[in-house]
C-alpha cells in the first residue's frame, strides 16, 4: 500500500541489480568523499534500492542506529538527497543519482578552485596574529625584570661577555621550553609566591634552566591570556602537525623581545639604563598589552568564527 497522499506515478530508483559488494563500497566511498558521512551514504544508498520508505526501514536496512536515523535523513534533506513526505509515518523519497551526484561534483568542483585561494588568504590572516600577538605577549615586564637582574648579577661577579651571552640564551630556551610545553598540554602552569628574582641568583647554567623554565611557568599567569586566545585559534587547524608548526612559531617569536633585550644589554651601562627604563615603562607596557587583547578577542570574534 502506498503511502497517504502518494500516488502510483512514483518513480523507484533502483540501482543495478549488478553492482558487488565492491561496487556498492566504491559508491558508498564516492558519496563520502563528495560530502556525505558513513551513515548518510549507508542510508541515501539504501533509500536508492527501495524506493520510498519510511525512518524505521532505512535504519534496519541500511544498519543506522535507530537512534541516529531521523537527523540523518533531515541531514540528506537539506542537502539535496532526497524528499520527505508528510504523515504518520513520514515517508522519504531519494533524489535521482544522476543528478544528486551531478550536482555534488559540481559542487566539490566549485570548492577546489576556491579552496587554494581561501588557503592563501586564511594562512597570511593566521600568520598575522599570531606573529604580532606573539611579539606583544613578549614584552613581559615580568621575564624582563629577572633577566635584566639575572645579566645585572652576571655581570657584578666578573662574568665574561660570553658566558653572559650563553647563560642568557639557556635561560631564555629555557622560557621557550616552558611555553612550548604549557601550549601542547604537557605542563601545567604553576603559581609561586616569594621573590621574581631568586633564580636570578643563581650564577650557573642549571640555575639558568632552572629558572628560565620557572619564570616561563610562573608568568604564565601575567600574559597568558594572548596565548590562550591563540592556542583555540590553532587547535582549529586541520592537522596536529599544523598546529604544532604555529606553536613553534609563536613561541619563537614570543622569545624574541628577550633575545633582542640581550643583545643589548650586553654591557653594565646599557643593563643599568634599561632596569631603569623597565622599572618606569613597566604599567605602561601592562596597559598597551591589555588593549592588544581586546582588540585580538575582537579580530577572533570578526575573522576566525
Amino acid at each position: 500500500m502506498l503511502p497517504y497522499g502518494m500516488d502510483n506515478n512514483r518513480k523507484i530508483y533502483k540501482l543495478p541489480t549488478t553492482y558487488s559488494c565492491s561496487t556498492m563500497k566504491q559508491f558508498i566511498e564516492q558519496l563520502k568523499h563528495l560530502g556525505l558521512n558513513t551513515y548518510e551514504s549507508k542510508a541515501y544508498k539504501t533509500l536508492l534500492e527501495m524506493g520510498t520508505s519510511t525512518a524505521y526501514t532505512v535504519a534496519k536496512i541500511s544498519g543506522v542506529p535507530q537512534g541516529k536515523i531521523y537527523p540523518v535523513l533531515d541531514d540528506l534533506q537539506r542537502k539535496g538527497a532526497l524528499t520527505i513526505h508528510a504523515g504518520t509515518p513520514k515517508h522519504y523519497t531519494p533524489t535521482s543519482p544522476d543528478i544528486y551526484l551531478e550536482a555534488l561534483l559540481k559542487l566539490q568542483e566549485e570548492k577546489t578552485v576556491a579552496t587554494p585561494q581561501v588557503q592563501r588568504r586564511g594562512f597570511w590572516n593566521l600568520f598575522a596574529v599570531i606573529t604580532s600577538s606573539a611579539f606583544l605577549d613578549g614584552l613581559n615586564p615580568c621575564a624582563f625584570a629577572v633577566l635584566l637582574f639575572f645579566i645585572s648579577f652576571l655581570f657584578t661577579i666578573k662574568r665574561t661577555r660570553a658566558t653572559i651571552w650563553k647563560m642568557g640564551l639557556v635561560y631564555i630556551g629555557s622560557i621557550y621550553l616552558a611555553y612550548l610545553l604549557i601550549g601542547l598540554g604537557i605542563a601545567q602552569t604553576i603559581i609561586i609566591s616569594g621573590s621574581p628574582h631568586l633564580m636570578a641568583k643563581i650564577g650557573a647554567y642549571g640555575g639558568a634552566v632552572f629558572g628560565g623554565f620557572l619564570v616561563g611557568l610562573c608568568t604564565f599567569p601575567c600574559s597568558g591570556g594572548i596565548y590562550v586566545a591563540i592556542i583555540g585559534m590553532v587547535t582549529t587547524q586541520r592537522t596536529a602537525l599544523q598546529g604544532t608548526g604555529w606553536m613553534l612559531w609563536y613561541n619563537l617569536i614570543f622569545v624574541s623581545p628577550l633575545l633582542i633585550l640581550l643583545a643589548l644589554a650586553a654591557n653594565p651601562k646599557s643593563t643599568q639604563h634599561l632596569q631603569k627604563l623597565e622599572r618606569t615603562q613597566a604599567r605602561h607596557m601592562k596597559i598597551l598589552l591589555g588593549a592588544f587583547m581586546i582588540a585580538l578577542g575582537a579580530v577572533i570574534l570578526i575573522f576566525f568564527t
